[in-house]
């Protein structure tokens, strides 16, 4: 008879506990849930046994504190976190039952989504193709929130390398039966933007022109993300500058300004030693002898090098190696 009365009271209880509210569930586990000795999980519907291993395998791996409510909320979390990445979006932890120092957890799974169609307008065909997205890949196929996330990246990402940085992803038409989810993939592109002409802000000397070129940025062309965030990469590698600042984008309706801000360094050199030395021979003759190391860089202001070393140690024993490079011509 006591067990009978014990299992109507915690059926009365989940139920209020369910009513009540998720910020409810939230206080009276705070309240209630410290100096447990354990938590054990229950599952309120047919879910399989792997599953039912695998979150309760998920809490046990924090090894908590039994005084850790906060803990025990946020492994909580995180069990609903790896129901809903396996496609159970009703998922919850809809009430606690306290019984001789144990914590029991009540879950509600609900059906593992899976994907039925997705459909998508056929003036997108190519863009979907070009960022690797094929209905096969979804169709049958478990549906989870990560799974979409990685959709939608790869749909803007193609987007924002192509000239449409303000483009945008979104579900349409979503219907759901038994389980089976058919939705429509709408995507907005938004206006085509092209590379406007770089801006060079600081005291560093040097072309536009010839940063124009070593970045791959073409004024005309479609504007191009990975672009952008390759800039302090590359300019890292120049030994005659140094960036004072991030790399900016100024967007109107239709053009993408970047803008950079860069400071003069000092990478030329002069080096050596020059001196007269008479003939040996007794000519009266002198000659002039010496090592001489001149290394010019970007004296211009268009990247170029000019690399001279000259040596004579000894007369008639010159020797001179000329270096220039100018890129870009």
């Amino acid at each position: 008879m006591q067990s009978v009365v014990t299992h109507i009271l915690f059926g009365i209880y989940r139920h209020l506990l369910k009513s009540l509210g998720r910020w409810v569930f939230c206080l009276l586990l705070l309240l209630c849930s410290s100096g447990f000795a354990q938590t054990e999980f229950h599952f309120t519907d047919n879910a399989d046994s792997k599953l039912q291993s695998d979150v309760t395998s998920q809490f046990q791996k924090a090894r908590l504190n039994p005084a850790d409510s906060l803990g025990r909320m946020k492994e909580l979390r995180r069990c609903r976190e790896l129901l809903l990445s396996r496609g159970y979006l009703e998922a919850s932890a809809d009430s606690l039952v306290s019984l001789n120092g144990v914590l029991h957890v009540y879950w509600t799974c609900g059906p593992q989504y899976q994907w039925a169609t997705l459909r998508t307008n056929n003036d997108d065909e190519d863009l979907l193709a070009s960022a690797g997205v094929r209905d096969r890949l979804f169709r049958k196929k478990v549906f989870t929130p990560l799974a979409f996330a990685k959709l939608n990246a790869d749909i803007l990402k193609w987007c924002t390398n192509n000239g449409f940085p303000f483009a945008a992803v979104a579900l349409d038409s979503v219907s759901t039966s038994e389980g089976k989810i058919s939705a429509v993939l709408k995507i907005d592109r938004g206006p085509l933007v092209l590379m406007d002409t770089l801006v060079v802000k600081g005291n560093a000397k040097i072309s536009p022109a010839y940063l124009n070129n070593y970045l791959s940025l073409k004024p005309g062309e479609p504007f191009d993300e990975s672009l952008m965030r390759k800039i302090s990469i590359r300019l890292k590698e120049l030994p005659f500058l140094t960036e004072a600042r991030s790399p900016e984008v100024e967007f109107t309706s239709s053009r993408a300004r970047p803008v950079i801000y860069l400071q003069a360094k000092k990478a030329s050199q002069v080096n050596g030693v020059v001196g007269v030395q008479p003939d040996n021979a007794g000519s009266g003759k002198v000659f002039v002898t010496g090592d001489v190391r001149l290394r010019l860089l970007n004296s211009f202001g268009k990247a170029e090098l000019l690399d001279l070393n000259w040596s004579n140690p000894l007369p008639r024993s010159q020797d001179l190696k000329l270096k220039f490079s100018y890129p870009f011509l």
